[in-house]
């Protein structure tokens, strides 16, 4: 994730059900324990529980993306 991309609670609509977000999130705090160099997005994506929108899910979905197609990179 580009540190310089300013994520913003303002922009794209709310999403409605926010507990599949925090459980995602919840879960990627967990796999950050093995993957450190995830902290940082799951940081980010972490600040908008309250005030979901749909490019912070899109976000989120694209780290799980990541994990997905990167399985053998590790600590």
């Amino acid at each position: 994730m580009d540190p310089n991309i300013s994520l913003n609670d303002v922009d794209g609509d709310l999403v409605s059900d926010v507990s599949a977000y925090r459980r995602l999130i919840g879960l990627l705090m967990y796999v950050t324990l093995s993957r450190p160099y995830i902290s940082f997005a799951v940081n980010k994506l972490s600040q908008f529980m309250t005030k979901l929108q749909t490019p912070h899910l899109n976000d989120v979905h694209q780290v799980l993306q990541y994990l997905k197609f990167s399985p053998a990179l590790g600590i």
